[in-house]
């Protein structure tokens, strides 16, 4: 499955797709106060 850059718009695949869903992830904690599932809750 393909997704796309948030920067670029360009296509993602495989394991650069990953890592950029698991930046959000941590860099969205307490920012997205209504979506709580989308947050992390690494330290």
């Amino acid at each position: 499955m393909a997704g796309y850059d948030a920067r670029t718009g360009k296509p993602l695949y495989g394991d650069a797709r990953i890592v950029q869903s698991i930046r959000r992830l941590i860099v969205t904690r307490h920012s997205l106060i209504l979506r709580r599932e989308l947050a992390c809750s690494l330290p």
